[in-house]
């Protein structure tokens, strides 16, 4: 368990490829009654990347979201299932944001907490019993600049940093999608579901050695990416107000020549969003978080790593040149 949450924090961190895969039999609730948003029209011709386009705009669009969570996890030998909040206030890329995230174990409570009022992002983990808390200084990332040497594999913002919004931008950017398909979530809500494959750049910053056949136009060799990865993600969007209420992440099952029936591969995560509201009023003070006694650990510089930057002036420098003796 004490790695599983770090693994999810970091499943959220990835914008992943996906392959058609119709909604499985975890349930999703609908989005609560009134909630804002016009009726969205798809045409005949559009394909997975302007949907996605749209959906993002749609996102970017909103002052307000509350949502209830679910999710599961199965990852280390055994899936790990439970519930939790989503709030974002703001629109863009850098709203207020309040994720709450509870697993369900036989043992002591596990947690995840995510809070940011746009200045400090605060991170909490109750793992086991044991409580650990981190912080990140948002301005000194919007501050950073890309590294002269970046990172092989550097991710786009996340769902830690951003949002949905984050999100979803991080998977507009590495992931291609094509056909627009038509299906229903918990037998009601009517959705349209996209699937995306990495795009090349990315699938090569993750598997170098295949760099070559990739630029070739040759299928990479996916069941070589690390085993906590997946090679494909599926969104589930809303006919009507382009929300994303599903997240998928899939790995793909070894190749079974003798198999009859094709085998889906591994659901590694799921996420989804229900009792949706949008453009409702939202209390500040739900994005204000008290650290108390616990003392938090500067994740920062880790964070700029994972995005591909340093920072633009270094710690403790006021960028002058020292004074002339």
């Amino acid at each position: 368990m004490k790695s599983i949450l770090p693994i999810f924090a970091s499943l959220l961190w990835l914008t992943t490829s996906l392959s058609a895969q119709p909604p499985t039999s975890v349930p999703l609730g609908n989005a609560a009654p009134g909630r804002a948003g016009p009726i969205a029209t798809v045409p005949a011709n559009c394909d997975g990347d302007a949907l996605l386009r749209r959906v993002l705009a749609a996102v970017n669009a909103q002052v307000s979201i509350s949502a209830k969570v679910r999710h599961r996890v199965d990852l280390l030998g055994g899936p790990l299932t439970g519930t939790g909040i989503y709030l974002q206030r703001g629109r863009g890329t850098e709203p207020m944001l309040r994720l709450e995230l509870k697993f369900q174990t036989a043992g002591p409570a596990s947690s995840l907490q995510q809070v940011c009022d746009g200045t400090i992002l605060w991170i909490y983990q109750l793992v086991d019993g044991n409580a650990s808390l981190s912080r990140v200084d948002m301005a000194r990332l919007r501050r950073a600049r890309p590294k002269s040497q970046p990172a092989a594999a550097a991710v786009q913002p996340s769902l830690a940093l951003g949002g949905l919004p984050g999100l979803l931008a991080g998977i507009e950017g590495a992931f291609h999608f094509g056909t627009v398909t038509e299906s229903r979530l918990d037998d009601e809500l009517r959705v349209w579901t996209i699937e995306g494959l990495w795009k090349p750049a990315r699938l090569i910053a993750l598997l170098p050695d295949q760099k070559g056949a990739i630029e070739a136009g040759q299928p990479a060799d996916l069941t070589r990416l690390a085993p906590n990865l997946p090679d494909r993600v599926v969104l589930h969007v809303g006919c009507d107000d382009l929300f994303p209420y599903r997240v998928e992440y899939w790995r793909a099952a070894p190749v079974d020549k003798e198999a009859k029936t094709k085998d889906r591969g591994k659901l590694l995560l799921v996420m989804e969003l229900y009792e949706v509201q949008l453009g409702v009023p939202l209390d500040p003070r739900s994005f204000a978080f008290q650290p108390g006694s616990l003392q938090p650990i500067d994740r920062t510089p880790a964070f700029l790593n994972k995005l591909g930057l340093e920072d633009a002036v270094p710690e403790g420098a006021n960028g002058r040149l020292p004074p002339r003796r």
